[in-house]
């Protein structure tokens, strides 16, 4: 989500703050997953995973109060950032 490459501290405040532990606590950013693949992720299967995951990103969005709904867009592409 491009909000925690954005917004780092902030948005680890949020989630230790949900999770009830110590939000004082602040890290480095550093980018974890981010690359250019060969092969693009296969349309049947990026809308079979879609499906299966729908449930997870809606109670995930509820529970947060976040919009992610971009998630589950078909189109949905995460932006590359340097930060």
């Amino acid at each position: 989500m491009r909000e925690f490459r954005v917004r780092h501290n902030e948005s680890l405040r949020q989630c230790f703050e949900f999770l009830g532990v110590d939000s004082s606590l602040t890290y480095e950013a550093r980018t974890v997953r981010e690359g250019i693949y060969e092969n693009a992720l296969d349309r049947i299967i990026y809308e079979e995973w879609l499906d299966r995951f729908r449930w997870d990103i809606e109670e995930t969005a509820q529970l947060t109060g976040k919009d992610l709904s971009a998630w589950l867009a078909l189109d949905y592409l995460e932006e590359s950032s340097d930060v």
